[in-house]
């Protein structure tokens, strides 16, 4: 008598929810290529090969994407797409996912306010150029030697902008957003904290990865740490300039972590 049908909404949640289910590991009939970017994927192979002294020419592109689990025996998977995919083959067979990133100075003006809807693997590259035009340096004069010194460091955004991407939860509309200003950055994700993780012992819990499958790609890839010490790095490159940890928050279903963005404190 306490049973009752569950709506489709609640089976997906409810499902969702299951520790062993992996949305990210689904697959898609077809080949592979039809579903990819081209020059993305061209773009990332070479990126690869280059890190791993491979030759670019020894290495087809079906054995590249089988090599990072973007493909399980020729099957093409949900993260697989997610990292290299045509932008329209992701709106049609997964859904929207938006990212946005805003800059505004310290006088109010609005530098940058971009929003796009693309593969990992173009979002990562455009975020991280709108970054670089907002992350300026100033040099310091210490006995003799001139030190430079950024805004935030770049390692400390590559970790927490990878994190925000591997920890999203792509069941949820919402966009993954970076705000820059004043002294502070911010990155958001729709999703909550997921397998024991919560804002008290994010530093020091084991990672745990609700896109399992998304994950090990980025993973080996090299995108993201196997060893979970991501959020390890962003602490110290704050640190090292003496700014404050960074602060991560779960409000309204969804992730924020904020650094503070100066020189030096």
């Amino acid at each position: 008598k306490s049973s009752y049908p569950a709506p489709s909404d609640e089976i997906a949640e409810l499902v969702k929810n299951l520790q062993s289910y992996d949305w990210s590991a689904q697959e898609i009939d077809g080949n592979p290529l039809d579903y990819l970017n081209k020059i993305a994927v061209q773009e990332a192979k070479e990126d690869l090969c280059e890190r791993r002294e491979i030759e670019v020419d020894s290495l087809t592109n079906e054995n590249f994407l089988e090599s990072i689990g973007a493909t399980k025996n020729g099957l093409l998977n949900y993260g697989g797409l997610l990292f290299l995919g045509k932008e329209n083959c992701i709106k049609d067979i997964l859904g929207t996912f938006e990212s946005r990133f805003s800059w505004k100075t310290n006088d109010g003006q609005l530098k940058i306010n971009d929003v796009w809807s693309d593969s990992i693997w173009n979002s990562i590259i455009r975020a991280k150029n709108h970054f670089n035009n907002c992350n300026d340096s100033i040099e310091l004069p210490y006995k003799g030697k001139n030190y430079k010194l950024w805004t935030l460091d770049d390692i400390a955004f590559h970790e927490a902008y990878l994190n925000s991407i591997v920890h999203r939860d792509y069941s949820l509309d919402g966009m993954n957003i970076v705000n820059f200003k004043g002294t502070e950055i911010t990155i958001t994700n729709p999703g909550t904290f997921y397998g024991g993780v919560s804002s008290d012992n994010i530093s020091f819990h084991e990672p745990r990865h609700r896109n399992k499958t998304l994950a090990k790609i980025l993973m080996d890839f090299q995108l993201v740490d196997r060893a979970g010490m991501g959020i390890l790095r962003m602490g110290i490159k704050s640190l090292v300039y003496g700014r404050r940890y960074p602060i991560f928050e779960e409000t309204f279903d969804s992730i924020k972590v904020s650094m503070q963005a100066e020189y030096i404190r």
